[in-house]
């Protein structure tokens, strides 16, 4: 009885794994498109905004650089 359950529940995690997360959802957000990605505005001000690859840290930096005496520092050369 034992091993029919843990076939089933292999059987169910391999069906899962290949056949939904590989092929299903990767189909349906291309004929989605920019609608997969929505969200309401309402959710969207209360989620914290993460930069997790540093995208605005290296804009700030790069803005910064373009502009050294705009704050009165002395960028160092390197």
């Amino acid at each position: 009885m034992v091993k029919q359950f843990g076939l089933a529940l292999a059987v169910g995690i391999l069906i899962d794994a290949f056949l939904v997360r590989m092929t299903l959802v990767p189909a349906l957000m291309s004929v989605l498109g920019r609608v997969a990605w929505w969200i309401p505005k309402w959710l969207d001000k209360a989620l914290p905004n993460l930069d997790i690859e540093g995208d605005r840290l290296a804009a700030h930096l790069r803005e910064r650089e373009a502009q050294p005496h705009a704050q009165g520092v002395e960028l160092p050369k390197s």
